[in-house]
């Protein structure tokens, strides 16, 4: 796996790209993290790649391990929202956006877990965490070791091929309250890759 004019080239990516994205990224220097809390990899990326959605992200990982690529990385993808970073606003102009199949905070009934969107979550992908906004224990899904396997080594790449600063979550940048990627997501290791 390598990085080729700004576009991830192995036989494990699949490009589908966002055509509405044009505005060049101003200075790359953060990876931000996300997760989908979509239904499944292909309907996420659908979403994000449609001319009238007003969201879109670089990169999408699958649980499998499956990479979609949607916009290159030398242009911005709308992923961060209303966001702010040691100053600096419209986080979208300074960062790629990574998303990651999964479907996040769930709701338990009778012992069953369930995503937003009604989809029930296995038992083995189920773990009970804190949720940061709250303070209570929720439930969450977590992420597949080739899943996190996989983004690690695009982020060693993106360090590599760019003078990235920073890892950092959404929930770090968000002012609207996003809780991606979420406390079932290792980011202490990720943000190690930078800060040994």
């Amino acid at each position: 796996m390598y990085i080729h004019k700004h576009i991830l080239v192995s036989s494990n990516v699949d490009y589908n790209w966002s055509k509405k994205n044009r505005e060049p990224i101003q200075n790359l220097e953060t990876i931000v993290i996300h997760y989908t809390a979509g239904a499944s990899a292909l309907s996420s990326v659908r979403y994000l790649t449609t001319a009238n959605t007003p969201a879109s992200a670089h990169l999408l990982i699958g649980r499998d391990g499956k990479i979609y690529q949607m916009v290159e990385f030398q242009t911005q993808a709308w992923h961060c929202g209303q966001s702010q970073l040691l100053g600096k606003t419209n986080m979208n102009a300074f960062s790629v956006g990574i998303e990651l199949d999964n479907a996040g905070l769930l709701k338990e009934h009778d012992n069953r877990y369930y995503a937003w969107f009604g989809k029930k979550i296995p038992e083995s992908q189920v773990i009970q965490l804190v949720n940061p906004q709250t303070g209570f224990h929720a439930y969450w899904q977590t992420y597949t070791e080739i899943q996190l396997n996989i983004l690690k080594e695009v982020c060693k790449l993106l360090l590599f091929n760019y003078k990235i600063k920073r890892i950092v979550g959404h929930n770090e940048i968000s002012l609207s309250g996003k809780i991606d990627p979420g406390p079932a997501f290792p980011m202490a290791d990720f943000k190690k890759l930078i800060y040994g």
